[in-house]
């Protein structure tokens, strides 16, 4: 692929649509999940539409990936109103 050959990381975010429905705002406490993939490179050989293909395949399969036990991080709310882990 011709272009910058920057590397991406893919990430896959879930859970926000029930805490945040589309045109309300924050309504309620809940939980998310943030998953990051491995980092894919551009092969030089591909095309940009190929590249992407594969970096949405990559973000599709995250969905279904479980957490592992030490790598949960819950976060909660602090005193002073922001999140922490």
């Amino acid at each position: 692929m011709r272009g910058a050959g920057t590397p991406l990381i893919p990430v896959h975010v879930s859970g926000t649509a029930l805490l945040m429905p589309k045109g309300v705002g924050l309504r309620r406490r809940g939980q998310t999940r943030v998953r990051f993939g491995q980092v894919l490179h551009p092969d030089p050989e591909e095309s940009a539409q190929e590249f992407t293909a594969r970096a949405a395949e990559s973000i599709a399969l995250l969905e279904h990936v479980r957490p592992r036990q030490a790598d949960a991080v819950p976060l909660r709310a602090s005193k002073d109103g922001g999140d922490r882990a």
